[in-house]
């Protein structure tokens, strides 16, 4: 086992403290956060993420915001205009209104748990991004695809009266979500640029 002295440097971190093993070398990688402490001229660049996960981390959670709102918009259409209602009205005019109201219930379930899953995987994804973990910017492209493919699903699947299950309304506002994640997608995949 192997001791090091360990120090704490509030000054050389803008007040923030933290402990430096002094091991005598030039510099010293802190993996927990990715920030090498090379030497004074390295220190102006201390607690910085790569432009490039940075804005990243931006369309995340500028995404996970998206998808909280579009995963409320249909129960604020319960309350209020009703789309859901008169799309399943109009694609089943025999229906009676329990029934409309139960398959719109049901469409708010799925939703709602379509919406819950979309807002782990962002959870996770910025994690992954923010944590620098070898497997985010896969796991970020997955997610991406996995979205985008529920999102066109939602748009796109007729039911059997022959018209699309969600009103159009409600199925772009699902893809809104997907603008997020591909520019998310594209930044993490972006080169750094040589300067």
């Amino acid at each position: 086992m192997v001791a090091l002295d360990l120090r704490l440097t509030a000054t050389d971190l803008g007040g923030i403290a933290a402990a430096v093993p002094d091991t005598g070398a030039q510099g010293t990688q802190c993996s927990d956060h990715g920030i090498a402490l090379i030497g004074q001229e390295e220190r102006s660049t201390l607690m910085k993420k790569p432009l490039c996960a940075r804005g990243a981390l931006g369309a995340m959670y500028a995404g996970l915001a998206l998808t909280v709102l579009v995963t409320i918009a249909p129960y604020v259409d319960h309350s209020t205009t009703h789309l859901l209602a008169d799309h399943i009205r109009a694609g089943y005019p025999t229906y009676p209104q329990a029934r409309v109201d139960s398959a719109a219930t049901t469409y708010l379930v799925v939703l709602s748990v379509i919406g819950a899953l979309g807002v782990l995987a962002w959870l996770a994804t910025a994690w992954a991004v923010k944590a620098g973990k070898w497997w985010a910017r896969p796991a970020a492209t997955v997610m991406f695809m996995l979205g985008t493919s529920v999102g066109l699903a939602g748009l796109l699947t007729k039911d059997t009266s022959g018209a699309t299950g969600l009103p159009p309304e409600l199925g772009w506002a699902g893809m809104i979500p997907c603008l997020a994640g591909i520019v998310a997608v594209t930044l993490l995949w972006r080169r750094p640029r040589l300067t």
